[in-house]
């Protein structure tokens, strides 16, 4: 499975989802790829970025949450958490049924011939800070819809970040959008998250507010 991001904030279980998917990844269950959300979580946490840090915690990002979570762990757990997504994808190419398949959150930076795999900490030490900041936050000129652009030349594309009008997955000019708005929002009241499984051509949908209701019952039954 891969996970392309956006995983914390909005909601008060961010740390443990990301504690979840370090534990998959670890059983080799699941590649995780960031979002704009956990760059903001990066650079207001471990590169001290107080301008960061107050986007990151406003009312429209909703950071907060995550912030007070993380400040409880030990610090074992929290220099665990700062080394996976330090470690983790911001583009990964794979290949599924023959098809070039580039994955990344909001915008592919990558050039056509070039299908190395990047990390947060590679373009880091590289000084490509902006095409990190890129490839998690760009959008089109209306700053809602995915950028024009979005695809990689040569490369069917999987991006989120930008979530789409209907709920249901969107595909457009070499790229597949997959955001369907799960994050708890006035604009989003569905509360919807999409599965694709790439060789099979199959989505399934997900209501969040069901399944979360779902999970709260069998908590109860316990």
């Amino acid at each position: 499975m891969y996970i392309l991001g956006d995983v914390i904030d909005r909601g008060p279980d961010g740390i443990k989802i990301l504690q979840d998917i370090m534990k998959r990844k670890e059983n080799g269950q699941v590649d995780f790829l960031i979002g704009n959300h956990e760059l903001m979580m990066i650079k207001s946490l471990f590169q001290n970025d107080k301008k960061e840090s107050k986007i990151w915690t406003s009312i429209d990002n909703m950071g907060s949450v995550t912030k007070e979570a993380f400040e409880k762990l030990s610090k074992v757990e929290q220099s665990e958490i700062k080394e996976f997504l330090l470690n983790s994808y911001v583009y990964k190419n794979i290949n599924v049924n023959s098809q070039k398949i580039h994955l990344v959150h909001a915008k592919a930076v990558q050039d056509r011939d070039d299908n190395s795999n990047k990390t947060v900490r590679e373009m880091l030490a590289e000084g490509k800070e902006k095409l990190l900041f890129d490839a998690v936050w760009l959008r089109d000129e209306d700053g809602v819809s995915p950028h024009k652009e979005s695809a990689k030349p040569g490369s069917f594309t999987i991006i989120g970040h930008s979530p789409t009008k209907n709920d249901r997955i969107y595909c457009k000019d070499g790229y597949l959008d997959i955001d369907c708005g799960a994050a708890k929002s006035e604009m989003y009241p569905m509360r919807t998250v999409s599965l694709v499984n790439l060789s099979k051509g199959i989505v399934k949908y997900f209501n969040v507010n069901r399944e979360r209701k779902k999970a709260n019952n069998k908590q109860k039954e316990r």
